[in-house]
């Protein structure tokens, strides 16, 4: 593999969670969200958790294009016209959209996907492909 490719991969592989430098100042703190990574028995995992509190599964994308793992959330206009009127006293609860990018190393894919008591967790899993993986010759 050429240096300049390796370093590639390299910076693709430390910069997990984090959106291209050039995008650095635009870096979204919402939701807020978790990157774990984990060594198995099969190789490597990795695991972002988002809180998407009020949002509903049609609400929220994952979606995987190149190296780049992008959620996304849009709230959905409710018709108010079947409910009680009401006036709201606090409103802590940020139900806004929202879009995450995140950077992946070559043969980084997605797993799982879970939505459970507000907490959006992708699994994203590492698996080299048997022709990546190193061979020992036996020597004639």
């Amino acid at each position: 593999m050429p240096f300049d490719k390796l370093f590639d991969e390299l910076n693709k592989v430390a910069t997990i969670g984090f959106t291209e430098l050039s995008d650095f100042q635009q870096w979204k703190s919402y939701p807020p969200h978790n990157v774990f990574k984990t060594k198995t028995e099969t190789g490597t995992e990795y695991t972002i958790e988002l809180a998407v509190a009020g949002f509903a599964k049609n609400e929220i994308e994952v979606s995987k294009t190149g190296d780049y793992i992008y959620i996304s959330g849009a709230p959905t206009d409710v018709s108010l016209e079947n409910e009680v009127p009401r006036t709201v006293i606090h409103n802590g609860l940020a139900k806004r959209a929202f879009k995450l990018k995140f950077v992946v190393a070559k043969y980084v894919e997605v797993d799982t996907i879970k939505l459970e008591n507000g907490l959006l967790t992708v699994t994203l899993k590492y698996e080299l492909p048997d022709e990546e993986k190193t061979r020992i010759f036996e020597i004639l």
